[in-house]
């Protein structure tokens, strides 16, 4: 196999998914049973095309993680442990992102879960922190969430957690916490946007599946049905993973980055996307 193939496929060792509960509240909208076979059947494929079926490149095996992600994520605790546990036993970490005011209410939740070990890292999104703040303490909220002692990203405006005094806070600034701000400025009096240079795609491509099923290459064509990957109940010999004919060239992607035609001029941030993968993903929508 081409070092570049090999290179494409550690770049696709992990995967994010979002999870809605069903109408009925008994499993999530993608069945979680089809998702844990689709995820059996990529681990089997990814584990032999990089060699470790053969003892070759362990090194690929290291930080594969499922992230996953979406509102009501933990009204179903049964179904996501069970979840977080298949996952954990195939050797994949379990990394839960979550909105911080479903966090607060759900907290005994994951709390239970840190203590199983079935969540090794947290991101929290902190854009009704303001709305948390005027009904409990965020400082000993924040406090709760460093004492599970697992590593926490927030997700939002700097601006916000300073206002919240949170940058100065003791125990924040002794624990594992990464601070991820949007990369724009949004709203109807922000200046224009610049357009990035571009840049590789390699370090923001991994599968994403969306609610449905759908599976992408990055979360930029997140919803994209027309540039799906394939579904999780394909079988994978029948998807673009496997070499299925696709409309993007992901290897072009990931060494060069993609290559916009300047058709959309550059407007105000409307994502939380980096600035040229939102551009490439108007592209793509003017054209589905």
């Amino acid at each position: 196999m081409e070092i570049k193939q090999i290179n494409l496929i550690q770049h696709l060792k992990s995967v994010a998914i979002m999870l809605h509960p069903n109408e009925t509240g008994d499993d999530y909208q993608l069945n979680s049973t089809k998702l844990m076979n689709w995820l059996h059947q990529y681990d089997n494929w990814f584990k032999e095309s990089v060699g470790i079926t053969e003892g070759e490149r362990p090194y690929t095996l290291y930080n594969r993680q499922v992230s996953l992600f979406g509102e009501g994520l933990l009204s179903l605790p049964k179904k996501f442990e069970e979840l977080a546990e298949s996952i954990i036993n195939m050797g994949y970490a379990v990394s839960l992102t979550v909105d911080i005011v479903e966090l607060f209410n759900d907290f005994n939740e994951v709390k239970s879960l840190c203590d199983k070990s079935l969540i090794s890292s947290l991101g929290v999104i902190t854009d009704q922190i303001d709305y948390l703040e005027e009904h409990i303490s965020i400082n000993d909220f924040m406090k709760e969430l460093v004492a599970l002692k697992r590593p926490i990203g927030l997700i939002g405006s700097v601006s916000a957690l300073r206002n919240h005094n949170l940058l100065s806070l003791t125990s924040l600034n002794g624990t594992d916490i990464t601070i991820y701000p949007p990369p724009g400025i949004t709203g109807n009096n922000s200046p224009t946007a610049h357009v990035n240079p571009i840049s590789p795609c390699a370090n923001r491509l991994q599968l994403y599946i969306d609610q449905d099923g759908h599976i992408y290459p990055c979360m930029g064509l997140l919803g994209i049905t027309d540039y799906a990957l394939g579904h999780v109940t394909d079988n994978i010999n029948e998807t673009a993973i496997l070499g299925k004919e696709y409309k993007l060239d992901l290897e072009q992607l990931m060494i060069e980055g993609p290559k916009l035609t300047n058709s959309i001029k550059p407007q105000q941030m409307n994502t939380n996307l980096p600035r040229v993968c939102e551009l490439h993903r108007e592209e793509l929508l003017v054209n589905v």
